[in-house]
């Protein structure tokens, strides 16, 4: 049973007031977003969609827009927005409210040698009568000419995905998304800070694709199956990745603590794997790293492990002094645990014995007095009484 919209996550406020030329309040789900893989129960309440979620939400959208696109007879959903993805109480999303939605038979891909006509990727159009849908995701060729496509969905789900980073609505989030990547470092402060500590550069692959989505020229979107839910896809997939690799912080926080309980100075561990230095080297970002973790990690990302924030250049430099006082502490402390420890011998009892008793055990018992020796006469054999 649907549990909410994304609309009251987003925004805090039912959907069902939402403008718009709607069909009241008629729902479906669409595709196979229902049956996509959920990562549990959550609790349910505004605003408390992690960025995990929202990443793996537009996918699951995707999904199911790819859906209604391949129909045997192509359907456009026409009014996608908040308001019309429904949460399930596994925050698993489906599409609703197709009241507005199109049969567009004409936008079925032919098979054949006409295919090869037709591979213009989606800039096939039909005309409509009348305008249908909410002002703030139509398609705005499909505002001025009256003709829509796949594509038109496709702005929409731009829109949606550009308030999901975001936290915000209105049109103008294009602009200010825009201004916002056009800077690098000041592209932090646009993010939905109640979507958790979203990594900068998966942040950043999902606002240009939405930028991609909510290009005003119809040709210059996307193609929703071989682009958008392929990237959405990846993006999802690696969420996984930053899950495990939170386990892993924890995993190494607890055994930086251990090692703060055995007296291994903090400025010893090298940030990455939580080990003493053996060669320690200065990265970009003014931090200490382990020669080979920090070169094992430039090659997989350009961004600060401590600050995410991206490294202006890829040299590291030899910190001599901190490697002359993790050796002198090293051999400190090897000396000390080579020392003896003398302890004074003492008596174990067996296990299960009680110590008095084992005491007892050890102390061989008294031997009894023995009578005095009886006379001679004593022992004769008196049998001729």
């Amino acid at each position: 049973m649907p549990n909410g919209n994304l609309e009251n996550y987003l925004f805090g406020r039912d959907g069902s007031s939402s403008g718009g030329g709607g069909g009241g309040g008629t729902a479906a789900t669409a595709g196979p977003a229902a049956a996509l893989p959920s990562t549990g129960p959550r609790m349910v309440s505004s605003g408390a969609l992690s960025w995990r979620d929202r990443v793996r939400i537009a996918a699951e959208v995707a999904s199911a827009l790819l859906f209604l696109h391949t129909a045997p007879i192509p359907i456009v959903h026409m009014d996608l927005k908040p308001a019309n993805i429904l949460l399930d109480t596994h925050l698993t999303a489906k599409l609703g409210d197709v009241g507005l939605a199109r049969l567009a038979p004409m936008l079925a891909r032919p098979a054949g040698p006409a295919a090869a006509a037709v591979q213009a990727g989606g800039r096939s159009t039909v005309m409509d009568s009348r305008l249908v849908g909410t002002f703030e995701y139509m398609d705005p060729e499909y505002m001025q000419t009256a003709q829509y496509s796949a594509r038109s969905d496709v702005y929409a789900l731009g829109m949606v995905m550009l308030q999901m980073l975001t936290g915000k609505g209105g049109k103008q989030v294009i602009s200010q998304v825009e201004a916002e990547r056009r800077d690098p470092l000041g592209f932090g402060p646009c993010i939905d800070p109640r979507a958790g500590p979203w990594p900068l550069a998966e942040a950043a692959a999902f606002a240009d694709l939405a930028l991609r989505c909510v290009a005003y020229s119809r040709q210059d979107r996307p193609d929703l199956r071989s682009v958008i839910l392929p990237a959405l896809t990846q993006l999802k997939q690696r969420t996984h990745l930053y899950e495990e690799q939170q386990q892993q912080i924890q995993q190494q926080q607890l055994k930086q603590q251990q090692q703060q309980q055995d007296g291994v100075p903090p400025m010893f561990l090298c940030p990455i794997t939580q080990e003493i230095m053996d060669e320690p080297v200065v990265a970009a970002d003014g931090y200490t790293y382990e020669k080979l973790a920090i070169t094992e990690w430039i090659k997989r990302s350009r961004t600060s492990p401590l600050t995410n924030l991206p490294l202006e250049h890829t040299n590291v430099v030899e910190n001599r002094t901190l490697r002359s006082a993790i050796r002198e502490w090293s051999e400190q402390h090897s000396r000390q645990q080579e020392q003896p420890r003398q302890h004074p011998q003492q008596y174990q009892p067996p296990t299960g014995e009680p110590p008095v008793a084992a005491a007892k055990a050890a102390t061989p018992p008294p031997v009894p007095p023995q009578p005095p020796p009886l006379p001679r006469a004593a022992t004769e054999d008196f049998g001729g009484w």
